[in-house]
């Protein structure tokens, strides 16, 4: 029976650590999370002004001709 104890503490110290990891790891998700999506968001930003920019030329090429 005592042995069978000793496991049930150490099962319960190893869940504990991996508590504590997980609790560690999402946190690091929701920093890459919002890391990701402010890449993102710039990326975006860059591209609709080529998009803007592209357009412009565009008219601006087509009423020179």
């Amino acid at each position: 029976m005592s042995e069978n104890s000793n496991n049930l503490e150490l099962a319960i110290v190893i869940d504990s650590q991996s508590t504590s990891v997980l609790k560690c790891l999402s946190n690091w998700e929701s920093l890459v999370r919002v890391e990701i999506k402010q890449i993102l968001k710039k990326i975006i930003i860059k591209l609709l002004r080529v998009k803007e920019e592209k357009i412009f030329s565009d008219r601006v090429f087509s009423n020179r001709y």
